[in-house]
């Protein structure tokens, strides 16, 4: 009963704005007040006998509650809509844009002009726009049509029917950046950048992917990692005019912003294939960390030239010591001509002469002009003999008259050189030219002319001789200059040697040779003859001969040995003769008979080692003392043994054969020291 909102002592009843709003409650209950007097309706009013006017045309229905709080508008004070924060400007991006406004109202009406201002439409709900009758006005884009709009937004209080409405300000879209100024925004655009690859290949899966992080994205950034090659030449596109630029400036544009006509838009490239586009990837020049080195010739061989560093190689090759280069391939000679390893193989001589190098690059980074190594080639060939052939192709490397492949590649005496390289292969001090047999022209090398004259092929022409089987001269398959050798050495000689009759001469020489022959002189060393092994003799071609059984015709023989090295050439003695040793026989050893019968057996009376008393003197008695004979040496070196004749007596004749039986003997040495001997003797026929 008689309430009051607004407290001012006048109950609602009477009270034309209850709430003390300043806004009839005829208008906040919705009601027509056509003078704006509170009064329903039009004044004058009129009444009926209840006080209900009957003037007006509205009115004595439910009050408005038009925010549906419980509390009719005319009893709930309100105020005009007021904004704090009015909507700005945004980006106009492809999707979605959202213009905001806030304020102090609960009615939100958005509008559009298309013509800069001049007109606006309400805006609802659909197609393109959402949040029309929001805080928040969310636009939708699919191109850049909408970027002149405008947009303003009407607020008000709805729970206070007085509210004139709070027009925001006017707001449009940013202008869009168009990075490469081909008229289409970036936002539209496929290529920002106009570098050939498109935007969505430079995000990489990241919007606005940033790869060297200098706050440009990708898209927008012509050399993405930052290493100073663009990106267009890292993707493997055209850019002969080097702006970063697809193709050649100035470019035209399609619709979408992408170039025309100049290629580009396919998948760049990824040449170390892990996986990051290489303008993606920060790269720099390659550089050498191993250079090349010289190799060894061989010939119809091969040879490896290697460098490390990079992963991009190019071999070339210079065949005029280094003024040009030529890229090589793989095919003929080489291979692995693009990679680190370049192989030559099937060498022949020409090719000695050659030069190598390998330019360097990193694959991943196109703007790496390439790092050229050092040039290398063939380790020096040796000339052994200094002859202007290389060994490689020389047949005679030492110019000893022997074939290489006669000397074969073995290292007789092991001092490290090849028997094909060395003037002595056995290490005898004897030259190998002289023990083949060959003509040694003064400095151990074939022939007669110093330095000796070679063939194309090295084979010496300054001789007469020589490129014929080497001398093998002790026969036991081994080549003489490949068997080390000495000269012939006498280090004993042999000594006279006295021996019983019918015992065993021995005779020994000590010392070095490849052979040995004895021999034997019956004549004091005038003559001698070479000894062969027989029934008697056995190793006269050793070092110690053995006569057996040995009887009276080897009285007073000497024997020498002759030692030989044949096998060694330069031997200073090719027959080394040792001294002559005697063989005597032991004279305590006398014949007690002979048969002078002529038949070769026992003839004379031969008394063994008596030649070693050249002045001894015989004389022989029959049994009844008569001398039937008589004989003195006189120094004679071969006596004359009593052959059974008489030397004339008193009972026989000068020459006249004693008759058989028993004679005495007296034996005179005659050498001032050894006393005269006697004894017996039996004659038989």
């Amino acid at each position: 009963t008689d309430r009051d909102t607004d407290g001012d002592g006048m109950p609602d009843r009477i009270d034309l704005d209850a709430d003390g709003d300043g806004c009839f409650d005829v208008t906040e209950a919705g009601f027509t007040d056509v003078n704006g007097d509170g009064y329903l309706g039009d004044s004058p009013v009129t009444v009926d006998a209840t006080g209900r006017v009957t003037s007006g045309v509205d009115g004595y229905t439910p009050p408005n509650d038009l925010d549906n709080n419980g509390t009719p508008d005319f009893q709930e004070a309100g105020a005009a809509a007021t904004i704090t924060t009015q909507p700005t400007n945004q980006d106009l991006v492809i999707g979605t844009t959202t213009f905001s406004v806030v304020a102090t109202a609960d009615t939100y009406q958005w509008q559009e002009s298309q013509d800069g201002g001049t007109t606006w439409a309400d805006l609802a709900d659909g197609g393109d726009y959402a949040g029309t009758q929001t805080a928040d006005l969310v636009v939708t884009h699919t191109d850049a049509s909408k970027v002149n709009y405008q947009y303003r937004v009407i607020v008000s209080n709805i729970a206070y029917a007085c509210d004139p409405a709070t027009t925001s300000d006017a707001v449009g879209f940013n202008t869009p950046g168009d990075f490469d100024g081909d008229g289409i925004f970036d936002i539209v655009d496929v290529d920002d950048d106009n570098d050939g690859i498109l935007d969505t290949v430079e995000d990489n899966g990241v919007t606005d992917r940033d790869t060297d992080g200098d706050g440009m994205p990708d898209r927008i950034d012509l050399d993405a990692d930052g290493d100073s090659c663009y990106d267009v030449v890292e993707a493997g596109f055209d850019d002969p005019d080097n702006d970063g630029i697809l193709g050649t400036s100035p470019v035209t544009v399609d619709a979408n912003g992408q170039v025309l006509g100049q290629g580009g838009y396919t998948p760049p490239n990824d040449l170390d294939n892990n996986g990051t586009p290489d303008f993606q990837e920060f790269g720099e020049p390659a550089t050498i960390t191993t250079q090349p080195v010289d190799q060894d010739f061989i010939l119809n061989g091969s040879a490896t030239f290697t460098v490390s560093g990079g992963n991009a190689y190019q071999w070339q090759e210079s065949r005029d010591n280094g003024v040009t280069w030529t890229n090589l391939t793989d095919g003929g000679n080489y291979a692995g001509a693009q990679t680190a390893n370049l192989i030559v193989s099937n060498l022949t001589i020409d090719m000695y002469f050659y030069d190598y190098r390998v330019v360097v690059r990193n694959i991943a980074y196109a703007c790496d002009s390439g790092t050229t190594s050092e040039s290398v080639t063939y380790n020096e060939l040796p000339d052994t003999d200094k002859d202007g052939i290389f060994d490689i192709i020389d047949v005679d490397d030492d110019n000893d008259g022997i074939l290489d492949t006669v000397e074969g590649e073995g290292d007789t005496n092991g001092d490290g050189v090849l028997d094909r390289l060395s003037l002595d292969a056995d290490g005898d001090g004897c030259p190998d030219v002289t023990e083949a047999g060959f003509t040694n022209n003064g400095s151990d090398m074939l022939g007669t002319a110093n330095p000796p004259l070679v063939d194309a092929e090295g084979r010496v022409t300054s001789a007469n001789d020589g490129y014929t089987t080497p001398n093998d001269l002790n026969n036991n398959g081994i080549f003489d200059f490949q068997e080390a050798g000495s000269p012939s050495v006498i280090t004993s000689h042999p000594v006279d040697i006295e021996i019983t009759l019918g015992g065993d001469a021995v005779f020994t020489v000590e010392g070095s040779a490849t052979y040995y022959q004895w021999q034997v002189s019956t004549d004091n060393g005038s003559t001698w003859t070479d000894v062969l092994d027989d029934a008697q003799h056995s190793g006269a071609t050793t070092k110690v001969l053995t006569i057996t059984g040995v009887r009276g015709r080897f009285e007073s023989n000497l024997y020498r040995v002759m030692l030989t090295s044949p096998d060694y050439a330069c031997d200073p003695n090719p027959e080394l003769y040792s001294n002559a040793a005697k063989l005597s026989f032991n004279t305590e050893l006398i014949p007690n008979g002979f048969s002078p019968n002529g038949d070769g057996e026992n003839d004379v009376f031969s008394i063994p080692g008596l030649d070693q008393y050249p002045n001894f003197q015989m004389k022989v008695f029959d049994r009844w003392g008569n001398m039937v004979y008589h004989y003195e040496n006189n120094g004679s070196l071969s006596p004359k043994w009593w052959d059974g004749h008489a030397k004339g007596s008193t009972v026989l004749s000068e020459g006249q054969l004693v008759p058989a039986g028993t004679y005495f003997y007296l034996l005179d040495f005659n050498d001032g020291s050894r006393e005269p001997v006697k004894g017996w003797v039996y004659v038989n026929y």
